[in-house]
């Protein structure tokens, strides 16, 4: 028989200790220990499998971040009518657009290899990307036409990971010359995530957003385009209905 003594506080609520708490090992320890911060040496002690967001102060959401970065995964697959109900929480974000049930039925129906969710353990929705492949000629392209993640899974490189995969879509499978997306003007970080992407302005688009705000147009060049003649920018700005000649989404 052997015993060992173990104590541990949760960071920002008063100190929990478990003095001399006596641990019965045969063979192995009851329970899990598991190194979650890297700063510090601290070890949690789970007996009963608590879950580490039931640790976790509500009052420090970058460690819950750091948590579920290396406890939970992440399933990416095809998005299907029933993510329709269960995407709301996603959807709440000023900046993600919702369409109506017939627009998201198109896309499911005719692109469905372009359309990705990120599911969590839980069957959560953390995230989703729907796009389309479009064009003629020179201008046969996939469209990214919505790319968002819910605010408490985010900076986990979901979007990253969900952008790749259409991508990749769009260079295996369709053979397109670029990628291009629609993003609001006032949108810098947004702007900037592309950027890091390889994606560039290649127009702008005025009165896109319900005739109020503008919107840039941004390209990527696939291995197709050799030359990446698709992504030169123009000199002048154009109308939303003007993106109809080149088979652009309106």
């Amino acid at each position: 028989e052997l015993f060992l003594l173990f104590s541990f506080s949760v960071p920002g609520r008063v100190p929990l200790f478990r003095p001399l708490e006596k641990i019965f090992l045969t063979g192995g320890l009851d329970g899990r220990m598991r190194r979650w911060d890297g700063h510090r040496r601290r070890f949690q002690l789970d007996r009963r499998r608590t879950r580490p967001r039931e640790l976790l102060s509500a009052h420090q959401p970058h460690r819950l971040r750091f948590v579920d970065r290396w406890e939970r995964m992440t399933t990416y697959r095809r998005f299907t009518c029933d993510d329709l109900l269960r995407f709301n929480r996603v959807n709440l974000d000023v900046l993600t657009e919702t369409y109506h049930l017939p627009f998201y039925g198109q896309y499911l129906a005719r692109w469905p290899e372009y359309c990705v969710v990120a599911e969590g353990p839980a069957k959560q929705c953390m995230g989703y990307i729907l796009g389309k492949v479009e064009g003629r000629g020179k201008n046969w392209h996939g469209h990214v036409t919505a790319v968002t993640v819910a605010p408490e899974y985010r900076r986990q490189k979901l979007a990253t990971k969900l952008m790749d995969t259409l991508e990749q879509v769009t260079e295996k499978i369709h053979d397109g010359y670029f990628v291009d997306l629609f993003v609001r003007k006032s949108n810098h970080l947004a702007i900037g995530w592309y950027k890091k992407m390889g994606y560039s302005v290649y127009r702008r688009v005025l009165g896109y957003y319900s005739g109020e705000e503008d919107a840039l147009d941004m390209r990527k060049a696939m291995p197709r385009d050799v030359d990446k003649k698709s992504t030169v920018p123009l000199s002048k700005p154009v109308r939303p209905w003007e993106l109809e000649d080149d088979g652009a989404e309106y």
